[in-house]
C-alpha cells in the first residue's frame, strides 16, 4: 500500500537510459519521493547512477515488469 500517494510517481520506461535518469533528476529535487519503474525488463543494460541504487535497496523505487503496448 502506498503510503503517500500524492508523492509517488510512475515513470514508463524506467528501466531505459532515459528513464532511470529522470528517476535520478525526481530524487534529487525530493528525496521523499516514491518512484515506480515500469518497464518490460527488470534490469538496466547499464550502471545506475548511484543515488538510483540507494533508493532501490531501501525500498523507495519499485520496479514493475509491465508492457503497456
Amino acid at each position: 500500500m502506498i503510503q503517500n500517494p500524492e508523492n509517488s510517481i510512475m515513470i514508463f520506461g524506467g528501466c531505459g537510459f532515459i528513464g532511470i535518469h529522470l528517476a535520478e533528476q525526481f530524487l534529487r529535487s525530493d528525496p521523499s519521493v516514491i518512484l515506480f519503474l515500469a518497464d518490460l525488463k527488470t534490469e538496466p543494460t547499464f550502471l545506475w547512477p548511484q543515488l538510483v541504487s540507494e533508493a532501490l535497496s531501501k525500498g523507495q523505487i519499485k520496479i514493475l515488469e509491465i508492457d503497456v503496448r
